[in-house]
């Protein structure tokens, strides 16, 4: 059978609509979603990208505010000791009671311990459910340490008072848990103070913790043992004394024979 020219060209331009067709689907189609797969890539890349900028504008503000946050953690921690040194307090107290004019003839200590919050309460049911954030709350909480100190006053109302100041003023966290007082003779007031020290973990270092950590009292002071046992010269004393009886016996007699002559003499 033979074409004639219009067929024939009807038939090359079909072929080339179907080349054209496949070309399309098959080549270009894929290039044109990959290209919009690209596209979507690229937005998402350039929203990161400024996102990564606005983080890194942001630092300089980030670092003040931590600053901020850590002048504002300084400042509240450093009321609290960084730990409870009973010598250290029994040095302190005493300051107190000498410079107040405040006797007292005991001091008792209780066992430090930790002092639980909510939120450490909190952190440890979260720890002991297994979650991830447990782990990471507890982190953040600061151990809080006290110990409570008892011991009996004596004094005047105004050396009391003055006591009560200096406890004020040396701007730790001591709370004056209890505080009896009763009056005695004489204007004296007599009764019992009972005070709790606190103390935490410091984040950063204080100078006001160097004066209190610094124990100058390593030398010994005074005898090793003021108890020892000093052997005494029990028969060299016996010896001395049974001399001197002997001693006073004589002059005895020699009394009595004077006394005698002197009645036989008229």
């Amino acid at each position: 059978m033979k074409l004639t020219k219009r067929e024939a060209f009807l038939l090359k331009l079909a072929f080339v609509v179907a080349l054209l067709a496949a070309s399309y689907y098959f080549v270009i189609a894929p290039q044109l979603d990959k290209l919009a797969a690209t596209g979507v890539d690229l937005l998402a890349k350039s929203q990161e990208v400024e996102m990564v900028k606005a983080e890194i504008n942001s630092l300089p503000q980030l670092d003040e505010e931590i600053k901020a946050l850590h002048e504002g953690i300084r400042i509240t921690s450093e009321r609290f000791y960084p730990d409870l040194i009973q010598k250290k307090l029994i040095v302190i107290l005493n300051d107190l009671l000498v410079n107040s004019g405040v006797q007292a003839d005991s001091i008792n200590f209780s066992e430090p311990g930790a002092v639980e919050s909510a939120d450490s309460g909190n952190s440890n049911n979260a720890q002991a459910e297994g979650t991830g954030s447990g782990n990471s709350a507890g982190i953040g909480n600061p151990q809080i340490r006290s110990m409570s100190v008892q011991y009996p006053i004596l004094g005047t109302y105004e050396q009391v008072m003055d006591l009560i100041k200096r406890i004020e003023g040396l701007n730790r966290m001591i709370v004056i848990k209890n505080l009896q007082l009763a009056e005695s003779t004489g204007g004296i007031l007599s009764g019992a103070i009972s005070l709790d020290f606190y103390s935490m973990e410091k984040v950063s270092a204080d100078s006001k913790d160097e004066d209190y950590l610094d124990w100058p009292y390593d030398s010994p002071k005074g005898v090793d043992n003021p108890f020892r046992f000093t052997p005494s010269n029990e028969p060299a004393e016996q010896e001395e004394s049974e001399q001197t009886e002997g001693n006073e016996s004589e002059q005895a007699e020699e009394s009595e024979q004077a006394e005698g002559n002197e009645t036989q003499t008229p």
